[in-house]
């Protein structure tokens, strides 16, 4: 009887540690993002410049704890999760995208580090997902030269901010013609900012084979 008995706590002791192993895989698997490997792999690669150069980046915001801030077009949010911290603890940080499972990639990777203060948005096909005279600062990373319809959406990120707020944009010159064109001049980067509202504050190369532009508004 002694040894049954023994047999008996021994097993129960073996099924209790089978439940405690599942229920650790299972939080384990619970707070791992659902990444899109290939899509993050890409956005994320170190021989990328605006990834390699996404501190100095970010540091062009010149943002303080208490600001709200955005990034346009986030893609994986390697950006905005640098900017959360900085804003933190009373200000926040919103990523938007027009691509759901980005979206949906920005914000369990938000909630897996921790970043409550980072909350992603899927903007519409013809805008940026961000309300009027809400921010301090936004920047659109290799966003404008993607867009067809740049105006329109530079006048949206103007609106975006309030007065003596701060527009970053990060852009490759234009190459190509056509359907093979890539990339934005500078210069008509400034010449659709100035006519939506804003002054040019200055100009830096600080990320290799771009033009980083930034922007106040009065």
């Amino acid at each position: 009887m002694i040894t049954a008995a023994i047999d008996r706590a021994a097993a129960s002791a073996i099924f209790v540690v089978l439940l405690t192993g599942i229920a650790w895989t299972s939080n384990v698997r619970a707070t791992q993002p659902s990444a899109p490997p290939a899509i993050v792999s890409t956005l994320e690669n170190p021989s990328r410049a605006v990834f390699k150069y996404r501190v100095a980046i970010a540091s062009l915001l010149e943002l303080k704890p208490g600001m709200v801030a955005a990034e346009v077009g986030a893609g994986s949010g390697f950006i905005a999760r640098l900017l959360a911290p900085q804003v933190a603890p009373n200000g926040r940080v919103i990523a938007t995208d027009r691509d759901p499972v980005l979206v949906s990639y920005i914000a369990e990777k938000a909630r897996v580090d921790g970043l409550q203060n980072l909350a992603a948005r899927l903007a519409p096909a013809d805008g940026t997902g961000l309300d009027p005279a809400t921010l301090e600062a936004v920047v659109a990373v290799e966003l404008l030269g993607r867009d067809r319809h740049a105006a329109n959406l530079i006048k949206a990120l103007v609106s975006a901010l309030k007065p003596g707020g701060i527009m970053v944009v990060v852009d490759s010159p234009r190459e190509g013609q056509g359907d093979q064109q890539t990339g934005i001049d500078a210069d008509d980067v400034i010449t659709m900012a100035t006519a939506a509202g804003v002054t040019r504050i200055d100009e830096s190369g600080i990320v290799p084979g771009h033009f980083a532009l930034r922007f106040r508004k009065p």
